[in-house]
């Protein structure tokens, strides 16, 4: 028994993940001085900044993808789950009291030293994990700023005078994207090297939402929570259909190495 919790905890320590969950985390925090507000700001984050460390490593997983076996490929996405626990830990830890939105208000210094440091955190990240080049993805880009501009002239033509859940809103757009990209890989099973393309497409077209998520939370809360006071980015919205949609894309992935043997 005692072999085996070693064993565990020697795979769920990874340094990168820790520095990158905790110090956004407490940015987040920082924003509103360390106090209610800003613990109410993680619980809205913290799986959105978990879910972003996992899609960073997934799409650093990529870039060799053509390369690795069966097993390899299970145990590389095992390794990138750790961020969503340290997420799911820090979300834990800050939660549990009742919600106070009276004073959601903070310095724009502090907004934007927060949003900085958020910003460095995800550069140094994907700079560690592929290369920043990697992740600019012109197809994915267009997908969400061309899916932000129809919500806004749908509103428009509606006449809708105050809209506000704009955190749901760009998740819808992050996992339409990605299910694009999952037909893509269906549509290249036969072809190793074209199924890399297909899954950045997937996971940098939720990537982009994410960042937007939080940074639009920051800035503008009352435009990202929806008419409850909720950002809609907790485990039934965002992490569980996330961790279905990423299970569904690692068996694409194996299915691909048998399918080609």
């Amino acid at each position: 028994m005692y072999d085996f919790f070693m064993i565990l905890l020697t795979n769920l320590w990874d340094l990168p993940s820790a520095i990158f969950v905790g110090i956004a985390l407490l940015a987040l925090a920082y924003i509103n001085s360390f106090k209610k507000p800003g613990l109410i700001l993680i619980c809205d984050l913290a799986y959105p900044v978990g879910v972003i460390g996992l899609l960073i490593g997934l799409v650093g997983l990529l870039q060799n993808v053509s390369d690795l076996d069966a097993l390899t490929i299970v145990l590389a996405m095992a390794t990138a789950l750790v961020p969503l626990i340290y997420a799911a830990i820090g979300y834990g830890i800050a939660c549990g009291g009742t919600r106070d939105l009276s004073e959601t208000d903070s310095s724009p210094v502090r907004k934007a030293l927060g949003t900085i440091i958020f910003l460095a955190l995800v550069l140094w990240a994907a700079e560690k994990s592929a290369g920043l080049g990697i992740f600019v993805l012109l197809d994915a880009l267009v997908f969400t700023f061309v899916g932000i501009i129809a919500l806004v002239c749908a509103d428009r033509l509606l006449k809708k005078q105050y809209v506000v859940g704009w955190s749901q809103r760009l998740l819808g757009i992050g996992f339409l994207c990605f299910l694009c990209g999952l037909i893509g890989m269906l549509a290249n099973l036969d072809e190793r090297r074209a199924i890399g393309p297909a899954a950045a497409l997937s996971l940098l077209g939720l990537l982009y939402p994410l960042v937007l998520v939080v940074i639009g939370r920051i800035w503008v809360p009352e435009k990202m929570l929806n008419k409850n006071g909720a950002n809609g980015t907790g485990l039934l919205d965002l992490v569980f259909p996330v961790l279905f949609g990423i299970l569904v894309l690692s068996g694409l992935m194996v299915s691909s190495t048998f399918f080609i043997s």
